[in-house]
């Protein structure tokens, strides 16, 4: 398989062992896999369009849409730009309560090209998806990335926003509260939350309990994001698509 979008090389990922070991993995399965290797579409394109440098913001979700015509290698977008259904579509409902904007754009890029690094804990999805062992398969090239992201802002001293959406996301191991606690002396705010496709509360093992609904009322991480950004003397993410 020929890949269409390498990580930008900001990501220095071509050395090492956990992105030697990736290419090996998607060779061996590269007939089943989606996201697609074409035009704004591939297994890396969220690390190719959102360098290092630029990244303000980290969305973690779980695996690549089932689906050709929505996986194109952003978290939470879709390819074609068809009607939102699903976890896009609480997304829309949960930023309409910040600005009562008529989300419809589907395809995400505009986010990507903001500075917000749309990742999934697994970058693949084959016929024969087996979850679990893609996310463990995946974990230390995702980790490798996460943590050449949180090493580099407080290198720079710049703000970060991350907001881990499902279990999956929070049970990352680089996200237990004591980390999240030294995070936030270096800028990094952590945002919690079920997947937008829960309705409700998600068990978390690193936190023993619970994590609140993406849908809660009480919070909204689009409008937290921004309001910290604001206070570090940053630009606001313009989430209008």
């Amino acid at each position: 398989m020929k890949l269409k979008y390498l990580p930008d090389k900001s990501w220095e990922v071509e050395k090492s062992e956990e992105y030697k070991n990736i290419l090996e993995i998607i060779k061996r399965e590269e007939k089943e896999i989606l996201p697609k290797e074409e035009e704004n579409s591939g297994i890396f394109y969220a690390l190719n369009i959102t360098p290092l440098e630029k990244t303000r913001v980290l969305i973690i979700g779980q695996d690549p849409y089932p689906n050709k015509d929505r996986a194109h290698g952003l978290a939470f977008s879709f390819k074609n730009n068809t009607p939102a259904k699903d976890s896009l579509k609480n997304i829309f409902v949960k930023l309409s309560e910040t600005d009562n904007y008529q989300y419809k754009n589907t395809n995400l890029t505009c986010w990507a090209r903001q500075g917000v690094l749309l990742l999934n804990t697994s970058l693949i999805y084959t016929s024969k998806n087996d979850t679990n062992k893609w996310r463990k398969l995946w974990e230390p090239f995702i980790s490798f990335i996460i943590k050449k992201l949180i090493d580099n802002k407080i290198k720079t001293n710049s703000p970060l926003v991350i907001m881990l959406w499902g279990s999956n996301a929070n049970d990352i191991p680089l996200f237990t509260c004591e980390a999240e606690e030294e995070y936030k002396k270096n800028n990094i705010l952590i945002l919690r939350s079920s997947h937008p496709s829960n309705i409700g509360d998600a068990k978390n093992k690193s936190l023993k309990g619970f994590i609140h609904s993406f849908m809660d009322i009480n919070y909204n991480h689009f409008r937290e994001c921004n309001n910290y950004l604001k206070s570090k003397g940053q630009e606001e993410i313009n989430w209008h698509t």
